[in-house]
């Protein structure tokens, strides 16, 4: 197949908007924020490299929106040391994600600034602190009352701009320069000082500035044995609404052509055969240490299911596009894997053996 310089700009920018995500885990604010540049530039650069922004790239791009939200939500589950912390952050992500999904089977703008993504810049301030401090020492009010200013000072405002006014900054800057480079220099007045006074606030630093968060988690050694949890727990239950509010937006976003208790119904049965297998596996001494490993395991599992589903689809009245639905099995794939591979590291980490979710909070 002849790939024309057009499609190959296209692929090396999915390919790093799906790839730079899958460091937040081990580098969260660099690689959140690199997420979210790359979220924003994406379309100028494809318009600047291949003359115009393809037709259709808007719909990936706000898959990919979601994935990475995602992913930093799966890295939460697998650092955050905070009780208070991971419960506002798992609030704030599943809050965002129903907002998207309702928005998405609506068309109701509003429903974006009802429900708007406080989760990822939640994300940037707790991943920012802890570049210097320790946020399992942070008091329960300074978390809300930062939960609480952020989603009415910073994202309130700006998913009003974007999703109600749908203003362009960039036009608007050009339109009012003076007025912009006024608000700019005045907000720079107010925010610098009250920077400061944060600063002070938070005390001396613990440790020297560092962005790979596995500096300050103490890995206790792996007992080997491996652990065979029930299957049908409250975990299980958090993965089949996460991969299904997700798959429910992109089967919006892709135009599949099934309703969302399809989606559902099809995305829940195989996240449980998925956890059917692994506990199967489990039982007989697997271990599932090396993510990649896992990922290759269930992605042949899933895909062999899908490939059973397109030969029945005779059956069925939804129709959808292939290449469409074997995207969407992947992504599904990797987030189902990373939580069952997370869970357990995070429980480590802290040196417990008890419930992975609940044990890092136990002191």
């Amino acid at each position: 197949m002849n790939l024309d310089s057009t499609t190959i700009v296209i692929l090396l920018v999915v390919l790093a908007r799906f790839v730079v995500p899958l460091l937040i885990p081990r580098f969260p604010l660099p690689a959140i924020i690199a997420s979210l540049v790359l979220d924003a530039v994406d379309g100028t650069v494809l318009e600047v490299l291949t003359g115009s922004e393809p037709e259709g790239y808007q719909t990936y791009d706000k898959a990919l929106d979601v994935f990475y939200l995602a992913i930093a939500y799966l890295s939460t589950i697998r650092n955050w040391r905070q009780m208070t912390a991971y419960r506002v952050s798992q609030f704030l992500f599943y809050y965002r994600l129903i907002g998207v999904a309702t928005f998405e089977l609506s068309g109701a703008r509003w429903v974006l600034l009802v429900f708007p993504n406080t989760f990822e810049y939640f994300f940037i301030w707790y991943e920012a602190l802890r570049t210097r401090w320790n946020p399992v020492k942070f008091a329960v009010a300074h978390i809300l009352i930062a939960a609480a200013a952020i989603w009415i000072f910073i994202k309130l405002p700006q998913e009003w701009w974007i999703h109600v006014a749908q203003l362009d900054f960039t036009d608007e800057v050009k339109a009012n320069p003076l007025l912009w480079t006024v608000l700019f220099v005045v907000g720079i007045a107010i925010l610098v000082p009250l920077a400061f006074r944060y600063k002070r606030y938070l005390g001396t630093p613990d440790w020297g500035l560092t962005f790979k968060v596995d500096t300050h988690l103490e890995r206790r050694p792996d007992p080997g044995t491996p652990v065979v949890e029930r299957v049908f727990t409250w975990a299980l239950l958090e993965k089949v609404v996460l991969v299904g509010l997700v798959s429910i937006i992109f089967s919006q976003l892709l135009t599949l052509e099934a309703s969302a208790l399809q989606i559902v119904v099809a995305v829940g049965t195989v996240v449980v055969v998925n956890a059917l297998i692994s506990s199967w596996l489990t039982r007989r001494g697997a271990t599932w240490e090396r993510v990649g490993v896992t990922f290759v395991v269930m992605s042949i599992v899933n895909f062999g299911v899908l490939v059973g589903y397109i030969l029945l689809r005779s059956s069925f009245e939804a129709e959808f596009d292939t290449g469409e639905i074997f995207f969407l099995v992947l992504v599904f794939t990797l987030i189902v894997t990373l939580f069952d591979h997370y869970r357990p590291l995070g429980a480590r980490l802290v040196g417990r053996t008890e419930d992975p979710i609940e044990a890092r909070f136990k002191t």
